[in-house]
């Protein structure tokens, strides 16, 4: 066998070489047996392809059949150390199943979103792996998962249909006002909005807790939105509050931002948990810097990023290969990391 780096070999060649019409060698490539060929034919195209180094191009046998072999992932930046891990193990199922990848980055943009959503639908992939960290067009995810398969990883919309993969959000806010609890701190400020499902799940289980343990002892005080993030300070220096719960790690940034800005003293006294390892979501040098600089320990809420990677794509590929079973909604176990 050899190859030609000058000029791709066509159907055509392979057909030439055989002697025979491009029909029958197209019947013979394609691997049709529901029209009689004869086996000697069969055995002339296939020695034919093999000597001439043929391979069929799987842009324009895409293109009849729709079979690409190509996903499409979005995310909403790949250069942010959470959502690098949860495309590794995408990446490597999608590598094991013989497929391509398309990759797009919304840059957590509703619109970035729905753009490469039909982009990628135009473009013929078989399926998509969405991670959202916005409001999803719920109606346009409607429209394509009917005719390829979507997978929800991370976080997700209200109301989909789709399956989806992500880490159990009310077991980790539980665990989460369990840790505080346990630290004989009675003054708490909860940080975080409510705009995702995710984000309202760690909310339902961080007051689970308390509600279920009668915690009378505990005040809890609540900021919902990047709006409200200049309270901290009023909350830590007005209020005693010596410990405080970001139910993100976008909302961890943001609120120490403020905070070293005013100046606050985040000694070892402030008790600091998150959801996520907070360098995980870090957008830019000086967010870095601004963390190194915080004395407080903080413990976090980890997510099994390789997992939820793992199984968002193999269940993608199930459905890819005809799994037509009701909706999957899979939750993943979270583990606290103490600090």
């Amino acid at each position: 066998m050899y190859y030609n780096f000058n000029m791709p070999i066509t159907l055509k060649d392979v057909a030439r070489a055989a002697g025979i019409s491009d029909s029958r060698a197209s019947l013979v490539l394609n691997n049709r047996h529901d029209i009689q060929i004869s086996s000697i034919t069969r055995k002339k195209v296939i020695a034919a392809a093999e000597r001439l180094g043929y391979s069929p191009n799987p842009i324009a046998r895409g293109l009849r059949t729709r079979k690409t072999q190509t996903i499409g992932v979005i995310l909403p930046r790949i250069t942010l150390p959470f959502y690098n891990e949860l495309i590794q193990n995408i990446e490597i199922v999608t590598a094991q199943n013989k497929y391509s990848m398309l990759l797009g980055c919304s840059e957590f943009q509703k619109n970035g979103e729905e753009y490469y959503l039909k982009q990628m639908y135009d473009k013929s992939v078989e399926g998509i792996i969405i991670a959202s960290t916005v409001k999803t067009n719920c109606r346009l995810i409607s429209e394509i998962s009917r005719k390829i398969p979507v997978v929800f990883s991370d976080s997700y919309p209200e109301k989909t249909e789709a399956d989806y993969v992500v880490s159990d959000n009310y077991e980790g806010g539980y665990k989460a006002a369990e840790h505080l609890a346990k630290q004989e701190i009675k003054n708490i400020c909860y940080i975080g909005s409510a705009d995702l499902p995710v984000l309202q799940q760690r909310y339902a289980g961080f007051c689970g807790f308390f509600n279920e343990n009668s915690c009378n002892h505990h005040k809890i005080f609540t900021i919902g939105n990047d709006n409200e993030m200049n309270k901290i300070y009023f909350f830590i220096t007005e209020k005693q509050v010596n410990s405080l719960f970001f139910s993100s790690s976008r909302d961890l940034i943001n609120a120490l931002r403020q905070i070293t800005a005013a100046s606050a003293d985040l000694s070892e006294k402030i008790k600091i948990t998150g959801f996520d390892y907070p360098f995980y979501r870090l957008q830019n040098y000086e967010d870095f810097t601004m963390l190194k600089k915080i004395t407080a320990p903080i413990s976090y809420i980890e997510q099994p990023i390789y997992e939820i990677g793992r199984q968002a794509a193999e269940i993608l590929f199930q459905r890819i290969n005809g799994d037509k079973s009701a909706q999957k909604k899979i939750l993943l176990k979270t583990r606290l990391i103490v600090n």
